[in-house]
């Protein structure tokens, strides 16, 4: 899990677990929507590059670090 916000939940499963996760959320009717794709250390979404996953697993754990040093 990469970042939360409110009710929203941004969830990166490996590829062979893919359909396993989506069968597990439907059959919870939990809604979902499949963003994009992490290809290496790339995130895709709709084929627009936002970063590398690097960057924000680190902006992610030390947001609260930073915030509070700020």
């Amino acid at each position: 899990m990469f970042w939360e916000f409110q009710s929203r939940v941004v969830v990166s499963v490996r590829a062979e677990q893919e359909e396993a996760f989506v069968e597990s959320l439907s059959a919870s009717d939990v809604p979902f929507s499949l963003l994009g794709e992490v290809k290496g250390d790339s995130m895709l979404i709709d084929e627009e590059n936002f970063g590398k996953v690097s960057e924000a697993k680190e902006a992610f754990e030390n947001a609260l670090e930073v915030y509070l040093n700020s």
